[in-house]
This record gives structure tokens, sequence and C-alpha cells, in this order.
């Protein structure tokens, strides 16, 4: 009899509801687990990764052909799912409860024999924590919908069914990338219904559309992006040319050229298996499959050593904490501990109302060493933030600087501002915010010790008018860093006062990096402004009478106002990694969600 579960997955409050079979136990887990095979060390570095003693668990047997492991973090520890490709399921394994069948059929639907591959493949995760499936009997990359039902994502392209979609990745945007060989169809590459002459690496948008990445792969495979996204990696089962490519991944998303990042040519035939599946760590190291085990691969293409099972291994995930490796073994499940821990994906954000999204990651344009622009992720009419060049030629002002792959958040870059700021020229585009829509904020930031222009400024961003009564709103720091918000309605004038209300808040540390916050409410009359840091609890609050005539002026990041007006003298002396702002309040549970996602990607504690 079948039953109903219900299971939490990744960041989001989403709850999935599918068909579940009774625990069908294959090979029951014993304490301790048994091991198999060993770390096999090519260099010296490969022991900050993995210890040469580390032992490889065997976690389950009695499986035909494992592939596509995916760690479902939920609210008691969490657990791994797999495909078992022949026998068209996808199982479950769970500490101290084994192995049990989460799903059938997984990958095909119809009622005439496939072949010997017709389940699913690669699972992932999309942004919003629904399960992705590659599908080889129906061809299609499909996606588990709340009800437990599939929806078809994909299952052709210009017309033609795909081969059988093999393996994917989700880039923070939302966009899956995947591969896609024929080695689901019955009769792999001479089947008389493929319908496409070539094996694609694609690109799936969120809106459906399907672009044809590269077709010079012969068999690609497993497939993984770099942890700051600007390189896609695809590994090619190919016994001819068995290696794994680098493409580089331009602003737009299309691939760049790609090279061979190494070549498996020399350990082919020595030991069983081939290119496969392919997972990086936070230090960007591939954790890549390929004949007898898992080898890790420097981001320059060294092989550092084998995590030898001595079968052929299909593919691997990250689970548990991050740093333990769950590896498809041929008909088994193993698991060994790393001394490294799997790249924490870019953490989407709440889409709807987003209208700012400046990621140090992404984005920056360079000028002689300088940051001359840094571009909107989120496609607004505030598109991009210069350099301005009324205000380089001042002392000290001019281009931020890029600060790339800090250590203290995870490997982020960041933009260091002293006494510099970034401008967008859109005279209208955030007046809005405080015209009754309300707003949002945040930022993940540091700072230093202020330089002071004007006392009590040091403004990180803000878009107060030049002149008349002043009307925006702009958040900062005092010269002692102490943390403050504040909102201008041009009512009357005054620095602060009922209509123009400071909020201040603590005192921030310097060289510390923190995920701060503020919102404003919605509507017309008067509203609350609230600020936060790290949590989604507030730590201050104040009313605020909203005008809706109130006509601010251009948004400066960095400083406050107009930077050509005043260069470097209201300016904060810090660090941004990431500023994000909608165009409405967000509600409690979607500022708890973010400060999550936020905090987990960077680091703070």
């Amino acid at each position: 009899m079948e039953r109903r579960q219900t299971f939490q997955i990744s960041f989001a409050v989403l709850f999935i509801i599918s068909l579940i079979h009774p625990q069908t136990a294959m090979s029951q887990e014993s304490a301790p687990h048994s091991t198999i095979g060993e770390v096999v060390i090519f260099e010296e570095g490969m022991n900050e990764f993995v210890a040469s003693d580390a032992k490889i668990e065997l976690l389950a047997s009695g499986l035909e052909w494992s592939e596509g492991p995916l760690w479902i973090q939920d609210a008691i520890g969490g657990y791994l799912l797999f495909s078992d490709i022949p026998r068209n399921s996808i199982m479950k394994w769970k500490e101290r409860e084994g192995i049990s069948l989460f799903m059938k059929p997984s990958g095909y639907t119809g009622i005439a024999d496939y072949g010997r591959e017709p389940g699913s493949n690669g699972l992932m995760l999309d942004r919003q924590g629904r399960m992705i499936f590659c599908e080889h009997g129906d061809r299609r990359i499909s996606r588990l919908e709340k009800d437990g039902g599939k929806k078809t994502l994909a299952d052709s392209y210009m017309g033609k069914r795909f081969n059988s979609p093999n393996d994917a990745v989700v880039k923070s945007n939302g966009d899956i990338y995947f591969t896609d060989p024929p080695y689901g169809l019955p009769k792999k590459f001479d089947d008389p219904t493929r319908e496409l002459d070539f094996c694609g690496v694609y690109r799936l948008s969120p809106d459906g559309e399907i672009t044809l990445l590269t077709k010079e792969m012969t068999r690609p495979n497993g497939i993984a992006f770099s942890p700051d996204e600007t390189l896609l990696y695809v590994a090619q089962s190919d016994s001819k040319n068995p290696v794994i490519k680098a493409f580089l991944v331009n602003s737009d998303g299309i691939l760049g050229r790609g090279k061979i990042l190494f070549d498996f040519t020399n350990f082919r035939g020595k030991f069983p298996g081939s290119p496969d599946g392919l997972k990086v760590d936070q230090h960007g190291n591939l954790f890549a499959t390929g004949p007898g085990g898992v080898y890790v691969i420097t981001p320059e293409g060294n092989a550092l050593g084998r995590i030898h099972t001595g079968k052929p291994t299909s593919n691997c995930a990250w689970g548990d904490d991050g740093s333990v490796l769950y590896m498809t073994v041929d008909d088994t499940l193993c698991r060994i501990k790393t001394k490294t821990k799997g790249a924490i994906q870019p953490a989407d954000p709440v889409r709807e109302g987003l209208i700012l999204d400046l990621d140090a990651d992404h984005g920056i344009t360079l000028t002689n060493g300088r940051i001359a622009s840094w571009e909107n992720q989120v496609d607004f009419k505030a598109k991009t933030f210069i350099a301005t060049r009324d205000s380089s030629h001042q002392r000290g002002t001019g281009h931020p600087v890029l600060k790339e792959k800090v250590e203290a958040i995870g490997g982020h870059n960041t933009v260091v501002f002293k006494r510099q700021e970034l401008i967008n020229f859109d005279e209208d585009a955030f007046d809005h915010l405080i015209l009754g829509s309300g707003y949002t904020w945040f930022a993940v930031m540091s700072v230093y010790s202020q330089v002071s222009g004007l006392k009590d400024v040091n403004s990180f961003f803000g878009n107060l008018k030049n002149g008349g009564k002043y009307e925006g709103f702009w958040a900062g720091l005092k010269d002692d860093n102490t943390l403050w918000i504040g909102s201008r309605n041009g009512i009357t004038f005054g620095r602060w006062d009922q209509n123009n209300p400071q909020l201040l808040g603590p005192q921030l540390q310097e060289n510390c990096y923190y995920v701060i916050a503020g919102r404003m409410g919605a509507g017309i009359g008067k509203v609350t402004i609230e600020l936060f840091i790290n949590d989604n609890k507030p730590v201050a609050s104040i009313p605020f009478p909203v005008n809706p005539k109130a006509n601010a002026s251009k948004m400066a990041i960095g400083q406050e106002r107009d930077a050509t007006n005043h260069p470097g003298h209201e300016s904060f002396d810090g660090e941004l990694a990431r500023l994000l702002m909608w165009d409405r309040p967000l509600s409690n549970h979607e500022l708890e969600k973010l400060f999550s996602q936020l905090k987990t990607e960077y680091e703070v504690k």
C-alpha cells in the first residue's frame, strides 16, 4: 500500500508531497559501516582536502547502477536521494534508517520496454527548493510540484526531442544548464528514435527558453559551475577522448571558449570507469569521477589524488554539514569525510519586487585596476552604477577597488569604498520607494574607521535631493561607526525632525562582516521604518510620514546625494559585498529566509 509523506527541502519553506513506497531494505547498513578502497595521494596538497587515512564507508549495496546523488537538508539532519537508473527508481538513504524506495517510476512512464537505463539520472534542487530531474526514458527535464505531480520543463530543441538528459546544474539566477548524451536511449547512439545528430550542452531559463550552448563535446556528461559561476565544467565520457573541459561563462550566460582542464587518458584502462559526474568545493577544486574513483583536481588542472573505490564511480554530492562526500559507486552507495566543504551556491533572493542586486562577484568592470562600473544583476531601469568622471579628479575620491576572494566571507569579493562612490544617473528610478510603495534593502558589509567629511554622515547609499528641503532615503554610519538609516519627505527642512527621522542602531565593529537590512512600510500616511542586523527581529523602529509629492535625486552607492556635487565628503569607508533592494516591504518570513540565505552564503556568524 502506498503512503504519502511530506519533506522539507533546502532553505525554502516548501513542502513536496510525493508517493513513497514502504521501506525496501536492499542491504541493511551495519554499525560501524564497512569500508572499501583507499585514498591515493598524487601530490602533497591532497592532504589539505582529503586525509590520507580517511575511510570510504560502504552505506548500501545491491543496486544496479546508482547515479545522481542529492543531499536534502531537513529539520532533523537530512538524507540522500539518488537514482537507480535500470530500476527506474529514486532511492532514499538516511542514517540509522538505511535505504528505501523514494519514487518509482523516476524517468520513464511508458508501457513498452525501454532498454537498460530508463530511469532518472541527475537530480538537483532549483532556487526555490523544488526537485529537478534529468529523465532518460521520457527524454526531458522535469520538476516535482507541490502536489506531488511532475511538470515538464523541456523535452526538445528546435522541435526535435532530446537524446536523454543526463546531468544538470542550477545557476544562481535560476537557469538550468544540462547535458544531453544518448546513454538513456535503448540503442544509445544508433537508436532509431534519436532525433538530434549531436550531443549538446543546453541552458534552460526560468521562462522556458532553451539555448544550445555547445555541441563540440562528443559525450557530455557531468556538469558543474566554479564557485563564482565564471566557469562551467563539463566531463566527457568518451573512451577516445576522456576529458574535463572548462568553458568561460559570459555575462549573458552564454559559453565562451572552452579548454581541456584535465585529461584522463593515462588512467583509462588501468582502472574501471570513465569521466562522469563532478562537484566543486568551496576552494574551486573539482571532485570528479573517473577511472577507479573520484579525482581531486585543482582549478588549474592538477590532479592531487584519487578517492580510490576500485569500481566504476558515476557521481558524487556534498552532504551533512557540507564536508561529507557521498558517492554513487556502481551497485553501491559510499561516503567519505573530507577536510573541505562543497561550494555554496550564491543565494537566490526573493524575486518579487527586487529592483537592485549589486553583487561584488558579478557585473564589475575594471579600468587600470579600479572599478569603473558595477552592473545591477536585475533587469531594472537603473542598470549600471558608474564611477563619476566629475569626482575622479578630486583628491581622495574616484574609483573604488575590488577586493577578491575574501576568506572571512567564504571567498566572495567585496567592493572597497574609501571616500569613493558609484552613481546611477536615472533621476527618477528610486523615487517611488518613499512615495508609498515602501522598500526593503539588504547589505552584506564591513566597516572601517570613518574619515569624516561631514560629521556623522558616512553614507553607504542614498538618494537625497540636492537643494530645497531634501527628500529621499539613505543609510550610513556616524563617525564612531554607529549604524543609522534615515528618510526625508520634503515637508519641512531639518536634518532630523518628525518629518525627517533618523533611526539609530548599534555601533559596528571594524573589519567584521554583517548582514544589515532596512524596511519601510507601504502606504500613504504614517508608516514604520525598521532596522535589522543579522536577524529578522528589528533592533530599532520609528514612524515616518509619507509625502507622495517627494522628489528624490539620483542613487549613489558609497555616498548619498548626487555624488558629483559632493565628492567624497559624505562617503562611507568600508566594504560592500552585496546590496539588494526591493520596492515593497518584505514579510517577516521573507526577511527570515533572506537572513538565513545570506548569512549562510557569506559565512556571517
